[in-house]
């Protein structure tokens, strides 16, 4: 799934990925718990940060890797 997406992604396509609403994508930059930075007033997630994310939180979910 990440294979269709730049290297660099918004919160919204963040939010589609990860199955969330962009206010919790959003909670996750705020914390920390997803790495990003901001461009323009704009928060850019890499995908690199995606997989690092879906790594640690990867208990229960068994189609995971799916993803990667």
């Amino acid at each position: 799934m990440l294979e269709n997406y730049g290297e660099v992604l918004r919160v919204g396509d963040v939010a589609e990925i990860l199955g969330f609403g962009q206010t919790s994508v959003y909670d996750l930059l705020r914390t920390g718990e997803l790495e990003g930075f901001m461009k323009k007033g704009k928060w850019l997630i890499p995908k690199e940060s995606i997989r690092r994310f879906l790594n640690r939180n990867a208990y229960g979910k068994k189609d995971i890797y799916r993803v990667l």
